[in-house]
């Protein structure tokens, strides 16, 4: 049963408290993400996020591969840990409060997105969660989602002095983009794995268009319901919303 929120300061509280105990590290957030999907199937960008939150674990417990071991330093790892982990954190940090927003939104049947302001949430976003809520353009929300969390992670993440010099301009890295293996992959239960590769990380344009072609191949290209199928044979958990 849902609970009786007396005012909005309580909403507040709840939201910040469930955004911190979510973004605990990487298997909540990708829990988090594909719950909320598929309790509001309408916010696409939470499954996607979901999906990319995965393969982001993957890449992180690949650090500790013995074959990635043998070919970076111990400080280039810890680094690239530490920038995975950054980048997701503060994706989360963000995106969590506008979905729990809409949640209380829609539990109680009138828009509450001026609170987001209290979680330094931009214009932007609280302006295309208004314009949701009245046109319910689940497209345009999905890539307005994908606009923002590409630009909130530029300045603190991609322009990052420490990230740039240990990470970007490193021989590894350099070998990985030049060999396409910055990589999201999509699998099925049935073996098939669907994906796409991007050169240009650092290009917040490319990044952009990226999470755009990685939405596609999700929603549109007829396999959801394979990756869906993937998702739900392996979940093991129920988190309340």
């Amino acid at each position: 049963m849902f609970a009786k929120i007396e005012n909005e300061h309580d909403i507040i509280q709840i939201v910040k408290r469930k955004t911190n105990l979510g973004n605990i590290d990487n298997i909540s957030r990708t829990k988090h993400y594909e719950i909320f999907y598929f309790d509001y199937k309408e916010i696409k960008w939470s499954l996607l996020a979901s999906l990319v939150s995965r393969n982001a674990g993957w890449n992180m417990c690949d650090l500790e591969g013995d074959r990635l071991v043998k070919r970076m330093s111990v400080e280039y790892r810890r680094t690239l840990f530490s920038m995975y982990e950054r980048a997701n954190w503060l994706i989360f940090n963000d995106a969590y409060p506008q979905l729990l927003i809409y949640h209380y939104s829609t539990k109680y049947n009138k828009p509450l997105f001026h609170l987001l302001r209290y979680f330094r949430i931009s214009e932007f976003m609280i302006d295309e969660w208004q314009t949701f809520w009245k046109d319910r353009d689940e497209t345009r929300l999905l890539y307005a989602l994908i606009i923002n969390e590409q630009n909130l992670i530029q300045k603190p993440i991609i322009a990052n002095t420490v990230y740039h010099k240990r990470i970007f301009n490193s021989l590894p890295y350099r070998l990985q983009e030049k060999l396409h293996f910055n990589v999201i992959l999509f699998p099925t239960l049935s073996g098939k794995i669907y994906g796409a590769s991007m050169k240009k990380f650092q290009n917040v344009h490319v990044r952009i268009e990226f999470g755009k072609q990685l939405s596609w191949i999700l929603f549109d290209s007829g396999y959801l319901q394979e990756f869906i199928h993937f998702i739900k044979k392996n979940r093991s958990y129920r988190i309340s919303l």
